[in-house]
């Protein structure tokens, strides 16, 4: 661990310790420690640009043989200080919602939103640790220059991704409520149209993910701190605007239209253009399963929850819905994409102990759909 994670880790105490000796809640202390990362980031970056950039010397880095000898110390920090602009715009984006909240509603109303929040945070970290996974593969299968395996893995994972995202959209609708109830009491839900808006940020993230982590992995990194504080920006403002009319509803529309306007449609253009068009973002399958899929189900999902008030009917048809949901994704898919998820399925059925003749007869006709680079296995 680093002396910045200390710092953090000692951070995060004295803020527990004051919201202890002020008797606060978890409300005071999610305020609280919202405003200690943004302090702690600045602080760290003032650090680094007056007591390390300023100071280093212009030769060449000739260390070790992974760099070229072009390869400059300042050109290596400097990447450094563009992915720490970009960590300080993520952080006004994750953790600026409760000032916002206190300021313009009152403290009472942090905590659905907060509790709300986390709820999908899980959902969050289980979309990056998916995308993330991979990032080791095609960085090697980069440095191998083999642009065919990485656009079919990117393509296969963008398909997957999305369907994972729209399950998380709809399944939020239709359940998340319940969770909420039984968690933290029925006073603690934040209402339906806060939950339609995080569920849209799931599905926008999934796919943001993994554009991001190609940028990331692929140095493709020059747009990076722009298209982070175009997000933070937009999500900003548009915040500030919509929570006088909508309440803290409209700190959730904020972030989703900062997502939606930046990140969502420039990285694959980006990604696109830096690749110079080796790398294909699946686009008309986003449109055609957005259109005819994940929109009508969404849209019955609200009118259940609006217009069905029998508890145990409600249950029963969102169940249905979201069982539904899966079946008209699954028949959407193309066949390569089918095959693909099997293929890969199987894998991790057989890493278990599980086995599946049709998988395994899929995975023998189509040895090149199981996830895996010439070296070996995923």
């Amino acid at each position: 661990m680093n002396v910045f994670n200390i710092l953090l880790n000692i951070l995060n105490f004295v803020v527990l310790i004051i919201v202890i000796i002020l008797h606060g809640n978890l409300i005071l202390y999610a305020f609280l420690w919202g405003i200690s990362l943004v302090v702690f980031n600045l602080t760290k970056y003032l650090f680094f640009f007056f007591t390390i950039y300023r100071k280093l010397p212009e030769e060449k880095f000739n260390v070790s043989n992974s760099f070229s000898s072009d390869t400059e110390y300042k050109t290596i920090f400097i990447t450094g200080i563009r992915f720490f602009f970009v960590g300080i715009a993520s952080t006004l984006v994750w953790n600026t919602d409760t000032l916002v909240i206190s300021n313009f509603i009152n403290l009472q109303s942090i905590a659905p939103y907060f509790i709300t929040f986390k709820l999908f945070s899980v959902i969050f970290g289980i979309i990056f640790q998916i995308s993330n996974s991979i990032m080791p593969l095609l960085a090697k299968e980069y440095g191998n220059n083999n642009w065919d395996w990485i656009n079919k893995i990117y393509s296969n994972m963008i398909v997957l991704l999305s369907i994972l995202g729209g399950a998380c959209w709809i399944g939020g609708i239709l359940f998340f409520k319940d969770f909420i109830t039984l968690w933290a009491g029925s006073g603690n839900y934040a209402g339906l149209l806060m939950v339609i808006t995080f569920g849209g940020y799931s599905y926008l993230l999934s796919m943001v993910t993994l554009n991001s982590g190609i940028v990331n992995t692929f140095n493709y990194t020059s747009i990076s701190p722009y298209i982070a504080w175009g997000e933070a920006l937009i999500k900003i403002v548009f915040s500030l605007i919509l929570v006088k009319i909508l309440g803290i509803a409209g700190v959730a529309i904020g972030t989703f239209l900062g997502s939606l306007l930046i990140p969502t449609w420039i990285l694959p253009i980006w990604i696109r253009k830096r690749s110079s068009g080796k790398l294909h973002y699946y686009f008309p399958f986003i449109r055609n399963h957005f259109v005819l899929v994940i929109l009508p189900v969404i849209v019955v999902g609200v009118l259940l929850q609006l217009f069905v008030s029998h508890i145990l009917i409600l249950r029963l048809l969102d169940i249905a819905i979201f069982l539904t949901y899966f079946l008209f994704s699954y028949m959407a898919m193309p066949v390569a994409n089918r095959i693909f998820l099997f293929a890969n399925l199987n894998q991790i059925f057989k890493r278990i102990g599980f086995t599946s003749a049709l998988v395994d007869r899929l995975s023998e006709e189509n040895p090149n759909a199981i996830l895996k680079n010439p070296g070996g296995n995923f």
